[in-house]
């Protein structure tokens, strides 16, 4: 998967402090925290002025999730929210 997070001027950011996390409907984390790392599988990496990360999902049952980034924002407690539906094939 991938994200961006920009400024105001729509500027690429770079945030160390950035974290992901999966809910799933109840509000559970099923995926995270994940922070920077060097490679994709762990956690997230910057190429290209997006985070990228391998989110793996072999143990997540179909259905509605939620993505949630941290980072620090000019407002604390601010976070980038995605929803997410996972199907089978």
């Amino acid at each position: 998967m991938q994200f961006t997070l920009t400024d105001f001027e729509d500027d690429f950011v770079t945030d160390n402090t950035v974290a992901l996390q999966v809910l799933d409907t109840a509000g559970n984390v099923v995926v995270g925290p994940v922070g920077l790392a060097n490679n994709p599988t762990p956690g997230l990496v910057i190429r290209g002025k997006k985070y990228h990360y391998n989110l793996r999902t072999a143990n997540l049952p179909p259905g509605n999730y939620r993505l949630v980034v941290d980072y620090s924002a000019l407002v604390p407690g601010q976070v980038a929210l995605w929803d997410l539906e996972l199907t089978t094939r």
